[in-house]
């Protein structure tokens, strides 16, 4: 399995609306590779870049017919 692929299976099983850090992938990936990694899964809109180093995997409105905006306590957790 690609360490792409493998990433993406790593964030998209902690759930839609999970926002987290670069950070939080180094501790389980190497870093050079993670950096490279995030940004084909941003191009690819599989995930969003919040801010520098914060992403998140949106979550979905059927509703809305658009993705959500990440959750604010959730930035919050990711930054700290």
């Amino acid at each position: 399995m690609k360490l792409y692929d493998t990433v993406f299976y790593f964030i998209s099983g902690h759930g839609r609306g999970w926002v987290f850090s670069s950070s939080d992938l180094i501790k389980k990936f190497d870093s050079q590779q993670i950096d490279n990694v995030l940004s084909d899964l941003v191009k690819a809109k599989k995930i969003r870049r919040v801010s520098r180093g914060i992403y998140d995997y949106p979550k979905y409105s059927d509703f809305l017919k658009k993705e959500l905006n990440p959750d604010i306590e959730q930035v919050s957790r990711a930054i700290c």
